[in-house]
């Protein structure tokens, strides 16, 4: 099995040193401006890896994108979520390049896209291409910079995956050179009891704040020393650090690209993030200690892993969950080091005081805890939960009730994958209702939801307490950026609100003289706008049809007399 694993990271290996050699000097640049970074491959963010880099395009919208190399469109996909407005391009080389948050497309995909749009009459769309269909140079304009999805302000998101695995690599690895000299820094950590498995104890974190770095170095003088009563009496324990980099001159936090620990002289645990898969990524909600992120908005990367993690990002076989003895000094030596070398060190020394260990003996039974490696079944006449293997990432309390208000797991606790959840529906009016889960903090999140065979059954990305609830108002729709009182519109575009106080939107369309015209839905800010095209002048017919997900619709009508 080690032999296995080492071929394949050797493979990986080289790989990627392939493509960089083959193609930092020839790719093009994706932008026409000096590439500085907002956000780093890897870096740590909610339920998943930023699986790219996040160049800045001056807080403005509308700078040129450019194809880093010739090949062709692969694919486009426009969607108010995710990505936004993205354009994918396969290149000869195994590499595909992807162009995300894009304001507009250039002129060949968009007369395509809009093309496809009209035919199938949906303004969502996500459409594959063959190599023959939309070609591109080395350095051509594609489209330009946006906002558009869910992003935070204008930029660029790129990314280079693998083309026939779609792996997400590491872009630094092809070339794109930004400036760095700056080490990273580490500000705490923690360390915590665990099980053998490499399960936290509950209540069982010791926390730690460190001296200042000096030329890189970190040297705590005392050694630390582990509470009494804090380790279980077979000894297992783990830490995790709390970490950040910048590069010159710019003050955007980013992430660490590797880290080591080692203890006594021996390797224990290390991470380089040089790649990862999509399939993957939400498996940094055991990657970090998302209870300190939860309850504290901090990021510690653990430096020990559970065998249900599968992410590829650990290219040693060693787990970090350290067997430690009573009264033992160990000297501890952790590093983390950014994409260009620069690197600080930790050093300290630990030791648990007490010679009696708490005694862990069946600490999280079956019956009381949801447990990773088990799938589970929980239904009456009135609820029905329905949970794969492999949903959670450590044991979870049941909390579990099937008496209404319907509840289930701590709501605190991040899952892998989502849980089904059904519950049973009125005879009448079944399409009006929806299932809603009351997550962490009391936050209501209505679940989009389907009556099937009589349940309206939903997928949860949350745990929590679970409803069934009615919608019957239709969404709202207001004229956004125009007054519909004036006798004449001068604007190059006119846009709409639209909004829904209970679920969400499903669907919105706009006809123009009864005519479908594609739109954009920005849900930043709830709106749909229409480009005016040249020479269209006059009085024209508007109208605006919004659904929710409970069937509710709205439409709102008017003349508008162009100018």
């Amino acid at each position: 099995m080690k032999k296995t694993f080492l071929l394949i990271c050797f493979s990986i290996y080289c790989t990627i040193t392939i493509y960089g050699q083959h193609n930092a000097i020839s790719f093009h640049s994706p932008l026409n401006i000096p590439l500085k970074l907002s956000a780093n491959f890897g870096e740590l963010r909610s339920n998943h890896f930023h699986m790219g880099l996040d160049f800045k395009t001056n807080k403005t919208e509308g700078y040129p994108i450019f194809s880093i190399d010739k090949g062709y469109v692969s694919r486009v996909r426009i969607s108010p979520n995710g990505y936004g407005k993205v354009v994918y391009v396969n290149h000869p080389n195994g590499l595909t390049s992807v162009y995300a948050h894009c304001s507009k497309f250039n002129a060949v995909i968009d007369s395509v896209m809009q093309m496809l749009q009209i035919e199938q009459g949906e303004n969502e769309i996500d459409v594959f291409f063959t190599v023959n269909e939309i070609q591109v140079e080395y350095g051509e304009l594609i489209a330009y910079s946006g906002n558009t999805g869910h992003s935070q302000g204008p930029h660029l998101h790129f990314e280079i995956r693998n083309t026939e695995t779609q792996k997400a690599l590491n872009p630094l690895l092809f070339g794109f050179e930004i400036a760095d000299h700056i080490s990273p820094e580490i500000n705490s950590l923690r360390l915590y009891s665990l099980t053998q498995e490499g399960y936290i104890i509950p209540g069982k974190i010791q926390k730690l704040s460190l001296p200042n770095k000096n030329n890189g170095q970190i040297t705590a003088v005392d050694t630390m020393s582990i509470q009494s009563n804090f380790l279980c009496e077979d000894g297992y324990m783990g830490f995790s650090f709390e970490m950040q980099d910048l590069f010159d001159g710019e003050s955007n936090l980013c992430g660490i690209y590797a880290t080591r620990l080692e203890i006594d002289d021996q390797l224990e645990f290390c991470q380089a993030i040089d790649s990862i898969d999509f399939i993957d990524s939400r498996y940094i909600n055991s990657h970090m200690d998302y209870s300190a992120f939860t309850n504290e908005k901090r990021h510690f990367q653990k430096t020990f892993r559970t065998e249900e993690n599968p992410l590829d990002i650990y290219p040693c076989d060693q787990n970090g969950i350290k067997k430690v003895e009573a009264k033992k000094v160990y000297h501890l030596v952790f590093s983390a080091k950014d994409f260009e070398n620069n690197k600080t060190t930790l050093n300290l020394k630990f030791q648990a005081d007490s010679t009696s260990f708490m005694s862990c003996s069946d600490i999280f039974p079956a019956e009381k805890y949801l447990l990773p490696d088990s799938s589970y079944t929980y239904k009456n006449e009135k609820i029905r939960f329905l949970i794969s293997k492999n949903t959670f990432y450590e044991p979870v309390l049941k909390n579990l009730s099937l008496k209404a208000p319907f509840s289930i797991g701590d709501a605190k606790q991040p899952i892998q994958k989502t849980i089904t959840v059904a519950i049973k529906s009125p005879e009448i009016d079944s399409e009006k209702y929806y299932v809603q889960v009351i997550t962490s903090g009391g936050v209501k999140k209505a679940l989009n939801s389907k009556l099937l065979n009589g349940w309206i059954t939903a997928a949860s990305e949350y745990l929590g307490a679970f409803s069934l609830n009615q919608d019957k108002t239709a969404p709202t729709i207001i004229a956004y950026n125009f007054n519909i009182k004036n006798q004449k519109i001068s604007r190059s575009q006119i846009a709409w609100k639209i909004q829904d106080a209970t679920t969400s939107i499903e669907s919105y369309d706009l006809y123009v003289d009864g005519i479908w015209k594609p739109v954009y839905f920005d849900n930043k800010s709830d709106t749909i706008g229409f480009e005016i095209p040249k020479n269209f002048s006059g009085k024209h017919q508007f109208k605006v049809v919004a659904s929710d997900y409970c069937k509710n619709t709205q439409a709102w009508e008017a003349t508008l007399n162009i100018e």
